[in-house]
C-alpha cells in the first residue's frame, strides 16, 4: 500500500519523573517518503490515566484508519516492562484483536541522538509536515528545535520511533551516524563534496497542511550522514 499510518508511544516511568508520556500518530507516503505528522497526545499522567488515554487514542485511530493503523512503543529494559507492554497488547486486545504492538527496546536504539537521526535526516530533506492550527503544535516544534538540549525530548523520542514504525525499522540495529561515517562525512563537506541541505521544517511543496519552521539547532554532521 502506497500509505502507512501508525502511532508510536513514549511512556514516562512515573507520572512524577518529570518526563512525558507521548503518543504521535502520523501518514506516511512510501512513494514520496514524506511523513505528515497530524496527532500529537502528550501529558503527565499516571499509570492509570496513562492507559485510559492509551486505550482511547487506539479507539479513535481504529475508528479512523481501520485495518491500515500499527502501533509501537518503546520498552525499556527488565521484566516489568515485559509486563507493561504485555498491558498495553491486551488494551488493544479489548478493542480489536487483529492488531498487533510493535515493541522495541531502549538499549537496542543507541543514544537518543543516534535513535532520531533517521527522523531528523527526513526534517532536513523536507520531507516531514505538521497538520496546521493543532493545540499540539507550539510544545512541539519549540521540542524539536531545542533538541538535544532541551528540557524535554519525549516528543521526539516519540515521532523517532513513529518514522521507525512506519518505515519498517522497529527490531533493526542503530547503524546511523556512527564512528567513521561521521567523521567521512564532515570531511566530505568541509572539502566541498557535499552540499549541507535547506534546514526547513515540512517544506513539500504545493501542500495547504506544512507549516514552515527553520530548524537552526541541528548538532554538527547530523545533517550530512546518511541513515
Amino acid at each position: 500500500d502506497r500509505y502507512k499510518v501508525g502511532r508510536y508511544w513514549d511512556m514516562a516511568s512515573t507520572k512524577d519523573s518529570g518526563d512525558y508520556t507521548v503518543g504521535a500518530r502520523g501518514i506516511l507516503d512510501t512513494r514520496s517518503g514524506h511523513l505528515v505528522i497530524d496527532s500529537v497526545v502528550r501529558g503527565q499522567w499516571n499509570a492509570t490515566k496513562a492507559h485510559l488515554m492509551f486505550k482511547n487514542t487506539a479507539e479513535q485511530d481504529i475508528r479512523q484508519f481501520g485495518s491500515a493503523m500499527q502501533f509501537g512503543m518503546e520498552k525499556e529494559p527488565g521484566s516489568q516492562s515485559e509486563y507493561a507492554i504485555k498491558g498495553f497488547q491486551e488494551i488493544i486486545d479489548g478493542i480489536d484483536a487483529s492488531f498487533r504492538l510493535k515493541s522495541e527496546n531502549a538499549s537496542g536504539k543507541g543514544s537518543k541522538l543516534m535513535a532520531a537521526g533517521p527522523f531528523i535526516a527526513a526534517i532536513e530533506q523536507g520531507k516531514v509536515g505538521l497538520l496546521a492550527n493543532q493545540t499540539w503544535l507550539e510544545p512541539y516544534t519549540s521540542e524539536v528545535e531545542d533538541f538535544p538540549e532541551g528540557l524535554h525530548d519525549d516528543q521526539v523520542d516519540a515521532t523517532g520511533g513513529l518514522y521507525r514504525l512506519l518505515k519498517g525499522l522497529i527490531g533493526k540495529g542503530v547503524t546511523w551516524g556512527r564512528g567513521a561515517d561521521v567523521v567521512q562525512a564532515a570531511a566530505d563537506k568541509k572539502a566541498g563534496i557535499l552540499s549541507a541541505p535547506n534546514l526547513v521544517w515540512g517544506k513539500h511543496p504545493g501542500s495547504n497542511i506544512i507549516t514552515p519552521n527553520p530548524l537552526d539547532n541541528i548538532p554538527p554532521g547530523m545533517e550530512i550522514v546518511n541513515g
